[in-house]
């Protein structure tokens, strides 16, 4: 269930680092939960999908993006939900979930 100060919080978001879906289209990375979460130009391109589009006409992709914080490996991946405008303008997160390389 959504809190109001979660919804606040995902919608301030810091925008940092950028990449490319596969058919080009800017990709922004963000800081979530205190990790911030960068995204590698092949590994963006490699592990984007197009995951649906919306009446007015943004599109939403899941992307796998690699993490940079303390207590994870810079092995380790999140997944992230991002929106595209249809303007191309970026909008991040719906959601993010970390995975690290040994399954924990």
């Amino acid at each position: 269930m959504w809190r109001p100060g979660l919804l606040i919080a995902l919608s301030t978001l810091a925008l940092v680092g950028c990449a490319e879906t596969r058919d080009g289209a800017p990709v922004e990375a963000a800081v979530v939960n205190g990790y911030r979460a960068y995204a590698h130009h092949r590994a963006i391109a490699a592990d984007c999908d197009h995951a649906d589009d919306n009446a007015d006409g943004s599109e939403w992709w899941w992307c796998g993006l690699d993490v940079d914080a303390p207590a994870l490996d810079d092995r380790d991946t999140c997944t992230v939900d991002i929106r595209r405008r249809a303007s191309g303008a970026v909008t991040v997160i719906r959601f993010v979930y970390c995975l690290s390389d040994d399954g924990i």
